[in-house]
């Protein structure tokens, strides 16, 4: 079986770690905190594709937001919203 270490549970860490399990995969996941405390300001927890270049990037940033979608439906804690945000 393939396993991933993934360091970090944010916006980027979760997606990547769903990813993985959605494949089969063996996922540890690792974060620092029990609970959310802070993002950096480059990555504020907030999905955005307005700036995205039509074609692939455009593609796989819609992608991006779909799947967060479904890993909001997939959990009741509001931690998560369907907005893409953490």
């Amino acid at each position: 079986m393939t396993r991933a270490l993934i360091i970090g549970g944010g916006i980027l860490g979760t997606a990547h770690a769903m990813e993985a399990l959605g494949r089969g995969w063996d996922v540890t996941h690792f974060e620092v905190s029990a609970e959310p405390q802070a993002s950096t300001p480059r990555g504020p927890g907030v999905l955005r594709f307005s700036r995205c270049a039509p074609g692939l990037e455009l593609q796989l940033g819609l992608a991006a937001a779909r799947s967060w979608r479904e890993l909001a439906a997939r959990t009741d804690r509001p931690l998560v919203r369907d907005v893409g945000s953490v």
